[in-house]
């Protein structure tokens, strides 16, 4: 089971922040949506597709974030998969030490947010409150990308539109000693 380390992101270092996750990914930016990276038009998203670029499969939708998530990070094999952004789960939560299934997050069982390890995500999310989304690697479709929702109430992965500007790009490369 691959864990996360962060590493240097813009001046910040989460590495400190977080110093006992394992070394075999790196988080290298967190980007903010419409400010920090931009939607691809449809047309950048099937010059993208013709020139095999950035693993973008599938195109239809105008503005389409998640390809300008892919263009950002280089491509989506620089994007966290769905199994990592799950996996954040346990650095972003503290969770009952009775918890045996830590898959399925929520306010009623308890859980709350870690301030300090979610607040470089937070400060750059466009939503009001004490949440942030991430794109995956994954597309399903012309119209639709798999996210990971972390919030407050709860946390889990679902499927959002891909001209949503409010998901933030994470981008992720292996981590070398």
């Amino acid at each position: 089971m691959p864990t996360i380390k962060f590493c240097r992101i813009g001046k910040s270092d989460l590495h400190n922040l977080i110093p006992e996750l394992a070394n075999t990914i790196c988080i290298t930016q967190i980007l903010e949506p419409d400010k920090e990276y931009s939607p691809m038009t449809i047309q950048e998203c099937k010059r993208a597709i013709k020139n095999n670029q950035f693993g973008i499969k599938k195109c239809g939708v105008q503005p389409d974030s998640w390809a300008g998530a892919a263009r950002i990070c280089g491509g989506t094999n620089k994007m966290p998969t769905l199994e990592q952004l799950t996996q954040l789960d346990r650095y972003f939560y503290e969770f009952p030490d009775d918890l045996s299934d830590k898959s399925e997050v929520s306010l009623v069982n308890g859980f709350h947010l870690k301030e300090k390890e979610i607040a470089p995500f937070v400060d750059k999310s466009p939503y009001s409150d004490v949440s942030f989304s991430i794109w995956s690697n994954k597309e399903d479709s012309d119209r639709f990308s798999y996210t990971h929702m972390y919030s407050v109430f709860f946390s889990y992965t679902s499927l959002s539109a891909r001209h949503f500007i409010t998901e933030l790009a994470v981008c992720v490369a292996p981590y070398n000693k």
